[in-house]
């Protein structure tokens, strides 16, 4: 294992160093969901640093290390115990809690997926700011699209789908699939139900997702965890799902309450179906549309505020260092951000998203350098324009009255700020 500002200067500095084992990373079906929603928030450029098996990993702080289960867990306690700051930690798999979680207090901070109520919970005096949840997002090979490129609900042929493996044994009763699958026959649903072999053993992403893209309504039985990834495939493709209750989907620290169906067992499934067949065909697109616009949304402002954490222990791991203004994209990027929250009315997402953008005196110093050079970002007034799906609205105002949002909500923060940046 190395170390030193070599590798600071190689793998770090401003950038954050994302430090992941290349099979790992070859592996990981939710890459391309990380790239698009998760860092895409950033303030500062990133990189993933794939490690071959057999070459030293880099230890060093101003790094997230990325550990699919406990793949780079040693690394971690490594760079602990070197004195290494500013060190996050992105923990990948895990779906049932079996892994090593005693370092969680030990490094700056913690992002997972896979939701479990217990290990949010820190011992007092912890290093560590936080364990933070993150949806594990769609599976690679399923784009992102708008949902004007969508099929409406109304006109996608298969009524419920699913795809996965089912157990088959007679005597085990305590599969969700399994009685998903007995409601479903017993009540003759219309619902296509195709069994695979085993775990990712069934349809490549294309075909998967061109499934997924026909269906009206997705059914997401549990998997090894409650949380599985079929719930953001389907929310991507535009497929509104229908699930069991389970805690990540209630809870407001994870999904809080989503306008998807919840239902308390499968056997209320028939009688959801019966008040689905009743919708008109407006009604389901509108349905459908809420859902999406929903998880659109809900991405924006968990990107925003895992981007917030992170550029938190940034700028906590050296005070005295100077503060550099964000990439000349960032404001746009944050600009972007709230215009789309304000189309979609989610202003209870929007005031969250404003003030975790700026969590601390140091983040409105560096915003502030930004606004006072916006000059410099000519582009923006090209880059930010926005037409809503009626056809209203100039591009120019819609920029100006968020900029002014932006230095509103500064200005009542904090005070004084101008003496700072002078």
């Amino acid at each position: 294992m190395k170390s030193g500002s070599d590798l600071r200067r190689k793998y770090g500095g401003d950038i954050l160093p994302v430090i992941v084992w290349q099979k790992t990373l070859d592996g990981l079906m939710e890459s391309e969901f990380l790239k698009t929603n998760f860092f895409s928030g950033l303030s500062r450029f990133w990189r993933f640093v794939p490690i071959r098996e057999g070459d030293a990993v880099p230890i060093i702080g101003n790094a997230l290390y990325l550990s699919h289960n406990d793949d780079m867990m040693p690394c971690v306690r490594t760079a602990i115990a070197q004195g290494c700051r500013n060190v996050g930690l992105l923990h990948m798999g895990d779906e049932n809690s079996q892994c090593d979680h005693t370092l969680y207090p030990d490094v700056d901070y913690v992002i997972r997926v896979y939701w479990y109520r217990d290990l949010l919970t820190l011992p007092e005096g912890s290093r560590c700011q936080g364990v933070h949840w993150m949806p594990g997002g769609n599976r690679y090979g399923m784009a992102s699209v708008p949902l004007a490129d969508l099929m409406p609900t109304s006109l996608r042929s298969m009524d419920m789908f699913f795809v996965g493996f089912i157990m088959t044994d007679p005597n085990y009763e305590g599969d969700d699939r399994t009685r998903m699958v007995d409601v479903v026959k017993r009540h003759s649903l219309p619902a296509t139900i195709i069994g695979t072999p085993g775990w990712a053993a069934g349809y490549g992403a294309a075909t998967y997702a061109a499934l997924m893209e026909n269906a009206k309504f997705a059914l997401i039985p549990r998997g090894s965890a409650a949380e599985t990834i079929r719930l953001f495939d389907a929310l991507e493709t535009g497929a509104i799902p229908i699930s069991l209750r389970h805690d990540f989907l209630v809870d407001d620290r994870a999904m809080g309450n989503p306008p998807f169906p919840v239902l308390d067992s499968w056997d209320e499934l028939p009688a959801l179906h019966q008040k689905i067949t009743q919708m008109s065909a407006e009604e389901l697109d509108l349905f459908q549309r809420q859902v999406f616009d929903w998880w659109t949304a809900f991405k924006i402002a968990k990107g925003q505020k895992l981007a917030s954490i992170i550029e938190r222990s940034f700028l906590d791991a050296d005070k005295a260092r100077e503060v550099t203004p964000p990439k000349s994209p960032s404001l746009i990027h944050f600009v972007h951000q709230m215009m789309e929250l304000s189309r979609l009315n989610r202003s209870d997402f929007l005031d969250g998203y404003v003030d975790l953008c700026f969590p601390n005196y140091g983040d409105v110093v560096v915003l502030i350098h930004s606004l006072l050079n916006i000059q410099k970002y000519q582009e923006a007034y090209d880059a930010a324009r926005y037409s809503s799906p009626s056809g209203h609205g100039h591009p120019i105002p819609m920029f100006a009255m968020a900029l002014g949002e932006i230095l509103s909500r500064i200005s009542h923060m904090t005070q004084g700020f101008r003496d700072e940046i002078a």
